[in-house]
């Protein structure tokens, strides 16, 4: 009990520095419309899109997670100094039921890395990066196809690794279980030997070995049951985004 209630004290601690930096961030721009994403990194994915779609004022801040933007959410919503403040919020789906509420973006995917990974992303960065979009280059058509046909052949390979699935399905269900754990690198991780994606090393972190002492015989009964046959029948969406960059860039640098 003193634990979590520490555990509540340093979030709460935490919670009143990210709206105090909020507030500062929000002086820059006090009429645009607030943008709060998740991550340090999600501005990367968002700015541009922003930029395409919007043709008012705004403003981004990232406040360092999904449970901090839906705290966030609240703090701001029931102020009553800036309960009408213009926010929109960014989060991933995670291996979480999709959120579905109101001024809340939820991806569709388990984060924005997954966007990257889909076929027609890495075609656009073949295309803008590698020269493809030459009309002059010969038969360029079928180096685009070559590369899209190895990519997606290598893709399925790494989706239906043992490996990859194992890892995927204990993070799924210690989110389903509310196990507590700092962070899931810390269970297991995924590393890829050379140059060569097909040659995947998973690593079992010492406190996997204590989750799985203790959960074992739920873990079994899990893979028998509907969210784990939904994660595995959809793993370019629903598995875990940073594997699957980790993929991504292994097999860009072959």
């Amino acid at each position: 009990m003193t634990n979590r209630k520490e555990k509540m004290e340093a979030f709460k601690e935490e919670m009143s520095v990210i709206f105090r930096d909020y507030l500062k961030s929000r002086r820059i721009k006090e009429k645009s419309i607030q943008l709060i994403v998740e991550g340090k990194d999600d501005p990367k994915y968002y700015i541009s899109r922003f930029s395409n779609i919007l043709s008012i004022d705004w403003n981004i801040t990232s406040v360092g997670g999904k449970k901090k933007v839906l705290a966030l959410k609240e703090i701001l919503e029931k102020h009553r100094i800036y309960k009408n403040d213009k926010c929109y919020y960014f989060v991933d789906k995670d291996f979480d039921q999709k959120i579905t509420l109101e001024k809340v973006y939820c991806t569709p995917t388990y984060s924005i890395e997954n966007f990257y990974l889909h076929t027609e992303s890495l075609k656009n960065t073949i295309l803008s990066e590698c020269g493809l979009s030459n009309s002059k280059l010969e038969n360029r058509h079928k180096i685009i196809d070559f590369i899209i046909q190895d990519y997606e052949y290598s893709i399925k390979n790494f989706h239906t690794n043992k490996k990859t699935i194992k890892l995927n399905s204990v993070f799924k269900f210690i989110r389903l279980k509310n196990i507590n754990t700092s962070s899931l690198d810390k269970i297991l991780k995924i590393e890829f030997i050379g140059k060569n994606t097909f040659n995947i090393k998973l690593k079992h972190q010492p406190d996997y070995l204590i989750l799985r002492k203790s959960n074992i015989s739920e873990f079994k009964e899990f893979t028998k049951k509907p969210d784990y046959k939904d994660l595995i029948s959809d793993p370019l969406n629903s598995f875990r985004g940073k594997q699957q960059i980790l993929f991504l860039k292994s097999y860009l640098k072959r």
